[in-house]
């Protein structure tokens, strides 16, 4: 039953986003006034790459813990921009929130994200200081561009 509960979720998540115009959220999320980007960011490399998939490795040495939100910690919430006449604009966004928590990425450590390769794309995600949430910034996972 569990199973069955949690893909009728899925698909009322799926299906509101379809519904929804993506366009824009990244005129949405920008800091307000008491609220600042990350004093560094951690470094993040493709590992690996098919026409499929892409694997980043993110490496936390920024000197903080680092949190996000995702359905897993391999999985974190994602932004994406595509390539619209030769202009990168907002795409679609993983937004709807159903089973996602919040991950701490230590300091020192790294985690593997596999991704899912689009064309002429680039996906983001939210990277915020453990401690201080109002101190966070857009992270680059990838950028695909492809003719």
């Amino acid at each position: 039953m569990k199973a069955t509960i949690t893909s009728f979720l899925t698909i009322i998540c799926i299906s509101f986003a379809a519904a929804q115009e993506p366009e824009g959220w990244d005129k949405r999320i920008v800091h307000s006034k008491d609220e600042r980007a990350l004093t560094k960011l951690p470094s993040i490399k493709v590992i690996s790459s098919n026409k499929e998939h892409i694997e980043v490795k993110v490496s936390n040495n920024t000197g903080f813990d680092l949190s996000y939100y995702g359905y897993s910690p391999q999985s974190p919430q994602l932004y994406f921009k595509k390539l619209v006449e030769g202009k990168w604009v907002a795409g679609g966004w993983h937004w709807c929130g159903t089973g996602m928590s919040r991950h701490v990425l230590k300091n020192g450590s790294s985690v593997t994200i596999k991704l899912s390769s689009r064309k002429n794309s680039q996906a983001f995600t939210i990277f915020y200081n453990s401690t201080n949430s109002k101190e966070y910034s857009f992270a680059k996972l990838y950028e695909n561009k492809s003719g």
